[in-house]
């Protein structure tokens, strides 16, 4: 690893509502000491960290200090120069500033900009005083001084994700010279939970700008477009905690305090290191080992909130339409398990708000025809996942059985009415579950509506075996939520 990320301090002129303040504990701000910051940079240039990106915070807050510390570190290592990434909001960069980064001759800037609407600008930083014009002021001086920058942009569902929203970042990156505009996922953790509203996973801005722009490179990180006879790149870059603990060391950046304080995990914010001089390879290595007791106990996840099932149990499943070819294919060979005949209602708040349905919560009432006289209330979350090449449903429940509620159906629907809910879809099955080579699936006749294929992704050792075994099938789909197939074709 060659790349660090130094938080100049964790004070910052914006409340921007996201912020994870680089997976660091919030303490009182201090000013940055001029020393403290030399024997940071001294320990990470002797250990051949070629790449370091000066953060907060808002690290203009203490201008003086982040100049100065370049100066040094250019006249110190003047024949081993390490790469510079300066993170900022902008609001505080002055033409004097842009003029004395000239001199520094591998140095980037990153602009965290994340909508071109003025009012949703305020709406984002939380702040009034500065405002989105002097942002566009900061990048015009950037272009007319011919700084290397890029627009740092994170993805707020609901905020800044329409097509239109992403579209008019990336024309005014074109027009005002930057390098290109960074696509960033929100990272959501337990501490801020109440953010998870707000994820807009990055699959799917993706395929709003792969549409009119080509793929130019990829990495276990990000993918790189641009668009036809534009010199903007337009990168799409995964939240590093989705990516999982066992590559964490090859994808994060190892990021530190300009009070001297290692932090090996952005998760575990109480977790850090002193650095003192001298002892750099030690903590590393004592950072090292604090990610691979991770690694070894999530594997290819991490403990995120966006990557642990908060709930008892679940299920992994893919859904799409078929026709009657794809069911005969399906059928012929297989073993039948059950028939199941039930009927679903599907309920949410009369006042059900953006919280509600951002995080695709269900509740359900379904009766079974072999007991008419009993129904049963289900609670569960959906969601939309995409790994490995497969585009699938996750459903977590709230409870071990599945159930919160049994009893007569009526009973049920006045339990649900009595808590102001309104039934949003109602539809009838008749499901069919088969096994064939391992793999366990459903059909299902919906009344008046398609029939609709469940594939159960738990049936696999990995999503590379579903993969190929749904294309030895000749099965095509992009994957649905089953809640949006029978939204669309059942009747209320």
């Amino acid at each position: 690893m060659n790349e660090a990320r130094i938080s100049i301090t964790p004070a910052c002129n914006y409340r921007c509502f996201f912020c994870h303040n680089e997976g660091i504990q919030v303490s009182k701000d201090k000013k940055p000491l001029l020393n403290k910051m030399r024997i940071l940079l001294n320990e990470l240039v002797e250990n051949r960290f070629t790449d370091i990106t000066f953060t907060g915070g808002e690290p203009f807050i203490h201008a003086d200090v982040l100049l100065q510390t370049i100066q040094w570190l250019q006249n110190t290592y003047a024949k081993n120069l390490p790469h510079l990434t300066l993170v900022t909001n902008g609001s505080l960069v002055k033409p004097e500033h842009l003029k004395a980064l000239t001199h520094y001759p591998y140095l980037k800037v990153h602009v965290s900009m994340h909508t071109t609407d003025a009012e949703k600008y305020h709406k984002i930083t939380q702040q009034k005083r500065h405002k989105l014009s002097r942002a566009l002021e900061v990048i015009k001086g950037l272009s007319a001084y011919k700084i290397h920058f890029k627009i740092n942009y994170v993805l707020l569902k609901g905020i800044n994700t329409d097509k239109r929203d992403i579209w008019n970042i990336i024309e005014l990156a074109e027009q005002y010279g930057a390098q290109a505009v960074k696509f960033l996922e929100l990272l959501v953790m337990e501490e801020n939970e109440h953010l998870y509203p707000y994820y807009y996973n990055i699959q799917s801005a993706e395929a709003i700008v792969k549409k009119n722009a080509q793929l130019k490179s990829v990495t276990d990180r990000r993918k790189t477009y641009r668009p036809p006879g534009r010199h903007v790149n337009i990168e799409l870059q995964r939240c590093t905690c989705k990516i999982g603990c066992r590559k964490c060391l090859k994808n994060r950046d190892q990021t530190f305090t300009a009070g001297l304080q290692y932090y090996p995990c952005m998760e575990a914010s109480d977790q850090s290191y002193p650095v003192k001089p001298g002892e750099m390879k030690a903590i590393l290595k004592r950072g090292r080992a604090f990610i691979g007791k991770l690694a070894a106990q999530y594997g290819d996840r991490s403990p995120s909130l966006l990557q642990d099932t908060r709930y008892i149990r679940g299920r992994r499943e893919i859904f799409f339409l078929a026709d009657e070819t794809t069911v005969e294919r399906l059928t012929q060979f297989a073993r039948k398990l059950e028939r199941q005949h039930f009927e679903e209602w599907f309920y949410e708040p009369r006042t059900a708000d953006e919280i509600w349905r951002s995080k695709n919560r269900l509740i359900k009432i379904r009766r079974h025809f072999t007991n008419e006289r009993l129904a049963k209330i289900y609670g569960a979350t959906v969601f939309l996942e995409e790994k490995d090449g497969l585009r699938f449903q996750r459903t977590v429940y709230f409870d071990a059985k599945h159930e919160i509620f049994s009893g007569a159906p009526e009973v049920a629907k006045r339990f649900l009415e009595a808590l102001d809910m309104v039934c949003i879809l109602h539809t009838e099955v008749n499901l069919y579950n088969y096994q064939w080579e391992g793999v366990k699936y459903s059909v299902g006749y919906v009344k008046d509506g398609p029939t609709i294929i469940g594939i159960d992704l738990d049936s696999f050792a990995d999503n590379k075996q579903a993969r190929n075994w749904i294309a030895s099938k000749n099965l095509q789909t992009k994957g649905e939520r089953l809640f949006d197939l029978l939204g669309k074709m059942s009747k209320m």
